[in-house]
């Protein structure tokens, strides 16, 4: 697995890069000039406009939001007239809980996204609350062969259903550096984790607690995959959820986690959101932000820039302990069984869309990562080599580099964003040590079982 995403990263991406822009095409509407009859006319005229609500993360504030809802928007104009999706922004740290309660209520939405695997597994394809996409997949054959192999193995269970949309799309995290506060020699995917500490000096990481803690989760992540076991473990967690912290393995991990908060640690980072960590980096305030390839043009853009911050000098690169982090094996896009056949059509036809060529090539450049199976158009390819952080991804991968899942994806959703978010401010702070906010996650996580 580590072997296959380091070559694909390294072969994929050096390739000198562009965008898709390709205009989607509208539905062909030529009219039959045949006079109609009553009966055709109920067929042809009367057909009504078929609208879906999608709860989503990824609208208001969250960065996400930039790509998806244009896309939502294209997708609109294609099937004006036939298919319409009303975006609803459902907040990310309280997303998860808002999708099971709609499940219990026999009332999910047509297609949605949510984090939680074992909940997933457990409760929705267990009780057949899913639509199996099997079929359908069969159905498109230059559509099956961009899905990442290891995601629609991970999506096609024991009775042989596919039971949420495969990616095709894989995007390893890495993070972002301002070089006016620190110039490595190199990589800093080279260093052990004491001398990525030494490095830094007095220069701050854009931690935050609240809300889960994304950019302490990124870091926690690349920590815990350094580590002896650390890969087998985080990947096991995906299906297996993680209960037990009380290991020499998660002991270190929050130890190497606890000098970081300590030494390099963001004065702001208790209490923070997403936004004021990002913010803090924009305002020349912190020298790293951990983060995804999907904030890029938001780097880019001169808006939140303060206090002589240029955003054109960022580098990108990934994790100390020569770590990355990306995980084929999530459930993506997922669709409610059982759903009336005109909605049944809507969501089936937005999941084609999604992975068009065109709209594959837009995303990648919008939000970073890889396609292994698509052939990249020649306009993508120039248009993406023109850009400075996708290249210097590029650059600093390498064949030895280590791929791991999330750490929030190898434990309970309500956990990531309830009491290890609410636990962080005491190990942040040193009220706690990482034996104790071991003790305490544990008792947490069993508590949810």
């Amino acid at each position: 697995m580590k072997k296959f995403f380091s070559i694909l990263l390294i072969v994929v991406l050096m390739v000198t890069i562009a965008s898709c822009g390709s205009n989607s095409k509208q539905p062909n509407q030529n009219e039959d000039t045949t006079p109609k009859t009553e009966e055709n006319k109920s067929t042809e005229e009367k057909q009504e406009l078929t609208t879906i609500t999608l709860p989503t993360y990824r609208a208001g504030e969250d960065v996400g939001a930039r790509f998806f809802i244009p896309q939502v928007e294209r997708f609109n104009k294609e099937y004006e007239g036939k298919f319409k999706i009303i975006i609803e922004e459902s907040p990310s740290n309280t997303h998860t809980e808002r999708i099971k309660q709609l499940a219990l209520q026999d009332k999910l939405p047509a297609i949605f996204q949510v984090p939680d695997s074992k909940w997933v597994e457990d409760y929705l394809i267990a009780n057949k609350k899913l639509y199996n996409l099997k079929d359908w997949i069969e159905s498109k054959p230059e559509l099956k062969k961009l899905f990442i192999k290891e995601s629609l193995e991970f999506c096609t269970k024991e009775d042989g259903g596919v039971y949420a949309l495969p990616l095709t799309v894989l995007r390893p995290t890495g993070l972002y550096y301002n070089p006016d506060k620190i110039k490595p020699n190199g990589s800093l995917t080279q260093m052990s984790w004491d001398q990525f500490s030494d490095f830094l000096g007095d220069q701050k990481i854009a931690f935050q607690t609240a809300e889960g803690g994304w950019t302490v989760n990124l870091f926690l992540t690349a920590i815990i995959g350094s580590l002896e076991g650390g890969p087998e473990v985080l990947k096991a967690g995906v299906s297996n959820k993680i209960t037990d912290f009380n290991t020499p393995l998660f002991i270190e991990a929050f130890t190497i986690l606890q000098k970081l908060f300590q030494k390099n640690g963001w004065s702001g980072a208790i209490g923070a959101t997403y936004p004021d960590a990002a913010n803090s980096f924009y305002a020349n305030q912190t020298a790293i932000l951990p983060d995804g390839t999907w904030i890029i043009d938001k780097i880019n853009d001169p808006t939140d820039w303060a206090n002589g911050f240029d955003g054109s000098k960022v580098v990108g690169d990934y994790y100390p302990g020569n770590v990355a982090i990306a995980n084929p094996y999530v459930y993506d896009w997922m669709m409610a069984a059982n759903l009336p056949k005109n909605e049944e059509e809507l969501a089936l036809a937005f999941f084609e869309f999604i992975n068009r060529p065109e709209e594959i090539e837009a995303f990648i450049l919008a939000e970073g990562g890889i396609a292994p199976n698509l052939e990249y158009s020649e306009s993508f390819k120039q248009q993406l080599s023109s850009n400075k952080l996708l290249t210097d991804f590029a650059a600093n991968a390498n064949p030895q580099m280590k791929y791991v899942p999330y750490f929030h994806d190898a434990i309970n959703a309500s956990l990531f964003t309830g009491d290890f978010s609410n636990y962080l401010p005491n190990l942040y702070n040193g009220s706690w040590t990482p034996e104790k906010f071991a003790q305490e996650l544990t008792k947490s996580a069993k508590a949810l079982e």
